[in-house]
């Protein structure tokens, strides 16, 4: 996997390695494009334990299957930031290290060489349950070529992930913007729950390096609504093309269990609506079904129908925005706070500016 000239991840083939095996065509899962599924049991859902369900996205669903695993003697992958802030996928056979994966991260995950470590406990008979988003599970899929009784596959319903390299872009000018001193992150969380699950917040950790680790550990915490990454991130700006026509929505993935935020919750079932966190569960196989009703949780049955309404995303890719080719290549010159801001900008002649490059690109098919 490298990085090309805007900083996306792609594979490439290595030439002068190539045998001509064809196995990379056959364990592409955009080549080799599943059937949709409609699920068959759809609840709405959360963790009794109340500090679990604060520290995750939504209602803590997650921890509730990885812990069963792990107490069952298996091992759980899932997507965790590394020493230097990107977001990698890894494995673990303890439950205290579960806090690695909860709450979710808005960056391409780099899969590494997880699959084929899946495979291997997998061959030893060792219970796996991997998540990750429709697309990395497809992929996991077709990598193996075969169903395994031991493995468990659950995805989460996803509006798109940026590329990392805009992430550490974001972070290196935070420093600037925010502090203009020597710092390091300690902990980043995109969804902090101090101020609810609906209003969460984006919070920072951070200490001023040259200080003994015992120094206090400083906070910046800011709405979502007011974050520069997440307005890029909810507008589509910094997503990955893949992402405007997903080859793994509407249960194409091969998933056993999808989960996901249950947003509509408050018209839809206002008893489960504290503000809390609520999981929307997808089920897609007698063996995510089994696994689903084995839990101690809160749930109750909804309306795939009714979910839809308001979670769009789980069968629909997000559109790809006029600007969103411009903010790359604003981006890659001025760097992603220029960038945004020019793209956001109501000065007029910034936006005849814009205006001229959406017709030339569309003149040019580009």
């Amino acid at each position: 996997m490298v990085h090309d000239f805007d900083g996306i991840l792609y594979p490439r083939i290595d030439t002068t390695k190539c045998i001509n095996c064809k196995v990379c065509i056959k364990a592409c899962s955009v080549l080799n494009k599943k059937e949709s599924r409609f699920p068959y049991y759809t609840i709405a859902a959360f963790n009794k334990n109340n500090n679990i369900r604060k520290e995750s996205s939504s209602g803590g669903i997650f921890t509730l299957v990885a812990e069963k695993i792990i107490n069952e003697g298996g091992v759980v992958f899932g997507a965790r930031f590394n020493n230097n802030w990107d977001v990698i996928h890894d494995y673990t056979d303890n439950i205290e290290n579960l806090q690695w994966f909860r709450g979710s991260k808005y960056v391409q995950s780099c899969i590494g060489n997880c699959y084929s470590i899946a495979k291997t406990f997998l061959d030893k008979n060792k219970k796996v349950l991997f998540t990750g988003t429709p697309c990395q599970i497809s992929g996991l899929r077709q990598y193996l070529g075969k169903e395994y009784d031991n493995l468990i596959c659950m995805d989460v319903i996803c509006h798109g992930v940026p590329n990392q390299l805009v992430w550490q872009d974001y972070l290196r000018e935070q420093k600037q913007i925010l502090w203009n001193k020597d710092i390091s992150y300690r902990d980043i969380s995109f969804r902090n729950k101090d101020n609810g699950w609906k209003g969460y917040n984006i919070r920072m950790l951070y200490v001023q390096n040259g200080y003994n680790v015992s120094d206090k550990v400083y906070s910046h915490s800011e709405p979502f609504y007011n974050n520069t990454y997440m307005t890029a991130f909810l507008n589509n700006l910094s997503l990955i093309p893949s992402c405007f026509s997903c080859h793994a929505k509407c249960g194409k993935s091969g998933s056993d269990i999808t989960i996901g935020d249950f947003w509509g919750v408050d018209e839809i079932l206002q008893e489960f609506d504290d503000d809390k966190g609520c999981s929307i569960v997808l089920c897609y196989t007698e063996k995510g079904n089994k696994m689903i009703e084995s839990l101690k949780m809160q749930c109750k049955e909804v309306l795939y129908s009714e979910i839809l309404k308001h979670n769009m995303c789980i069968e629909q890719s997000v559109e790809r925005p006029l600007y969103w080719g411009l903010f790359y290549k604003l981006w890659i010159i001025l760097r992603f706070h220029k960038a945004l801001k020019i793209i956001r900008t109501r000065n007029l002649v910034i936006r005849i500016v814009r205006r001229t490059y959406i017709l030339l690109a569309c003149k040019n098919g580009i």
